[in-house]
């Protein structure tokens, strides 16, 4: 009787694993099938074998991802050059009437670019199509950079509901000032919808199909801009001016918005599988496996979401120190204003 062979003991490139199901070949010159399952599951080839085989310790790269690599969207760039011009005609046409200041503007700027750098650099191509931790930092800055230096390029007595109009200003300038006037944001109302929109697009159904269809990927970031302009309305109304918050309310609104990103954040960190499957099967450019990926977008989403919150409440109560320190020095001004008038 003549001894089995290779292919019926399954030795396939000098290493014993199962035989790959509906008798595909595996030569000398193919992967062996248990080393490329090992490499997905983390497992040994045999798991009735003695012998135990160690998983890759890095994933193999398939694709490349450089600092060149911009994509330079018709969209995109309509749409920064748009708010760029809009942006333009209002310091124009209401520079008399308004405080357009140099730091307004550097603001307004500044939200300009970030949000060309999230839709157009690398960030962009890396999270459509590699990384989810890219993608989740692209989801970030749509959301929580972007909108308040685009507001804050805004001068402050708008932001307060306090434009001024001119006469015989044009229609749309009255319409935009007429909603500036009347604009009244529910805090609580604000801070539950940007987290909510911002948790349903994570679900798996939803970022997938943001993943493989554009229309939608294009709703999910404009949503990000509208619900974070919406959020952070109420925070940027300066304090004692009508329809503002108090500095306590902002610091509460800010840490109770603190908790969905945090449980968001824990949940892809703890989560022992590949929430996304388009993540899972994409081309590696890192030897980050798919399951590293998507912890440090949990990372991401914990540690620079509540950083963000965190710088906004110390500049909260750094505007709080300083303008108590004015106020404690503004009576020992005026008492001393009578003394001087009798000499």
């Amino acid at each position: 009787m003549s001894p089995p062979s290779c292919s019926r003991m399954g030795i396939s490139g000098g290493r014993l694993g199962p035989r790959p199901r509906g008798g595909a070949p595996s030569g000398p010159g193919s992967p062996p099938w248990s080393s490329i399952r090992c490499r997905v599951s983390g497992c040994s080839p045999n798991r009735s074998s003695r012998r135990v085989f160690r998983a890759e310790p890095m994933a193999p790269l398939h694709a490349s991802l450089s600092l060149t690599s911009w994509t330079w969207e018709p969209s995109v760039l309509a749409g920064t050059l748009a708010l760029a011009a809009a942006y333009v005609w209002l310091v124009r046409s209401r520079g008399r009437d308004a405080s357009w200041s140099p730091l307004a503007r550097l603001f307004f700027a500044a939200g300009l670019l970030a949000m060309f750098v999230a839709l157009a650099s690398p960030i962009d191509t890396g999270g459509d199509r590699y990384l989810f931790s890219l993608h989740m930092l692209q989801h970030l800055l749509l959301a929580m950079v972007v909108p308040p230096l685009l507001l804050l390029g805004l001068p402050e007595q708008w932001r307060a509901g306090a434009s001024p109009h001119a006469s015989g200003a044009g229609g749309a300038r009255r319409a935009f000032e007429t909603f500036l006037d009347r604009v009244h944001i529910s805090p609580l109302a604000a801070n539950v919808v940007f987290n909510v929109v911002l948790a349903a697009w994570h679900l798996p159904f939803l970022y997938e199909a943001t993943l493989r269809n554009q229309p939608v990927h294009v709703l999910e970031h404009l949503s990000f801009i509208a619900v974070g302009a919406l959020f952070w309305w109420p925070i940027l109304v300066p304090s004692g001016r009508p329809k503002s918050m108090s500095v306590i309310g902002k610091i509460a609104y800010l840490g109770f918005a603190g908790v969905p990103p945090t449980i968001l954040g824990l949940g892809f960190i703890l989560s022992p599988t590949v929430l996304y499957p388009f993540y899972a099967a994409a081309p590696r450019v890192t030897p980050l496996s798919p399951l590293d990926d998507q912890l440090v977008a949990g990372l991401v989403m914990f540690g620079l979401g509540n950083l963000i919150y965190f710088v906004a409440i110390w500049v909260i109560f750094f505007r709080l120190d300083d303008k108590g320190a004015t106020a404690g020095d503004q009576p020992a001004m005026t008492a001393q204003s009578p003394a001087t008038m009798r000499r």
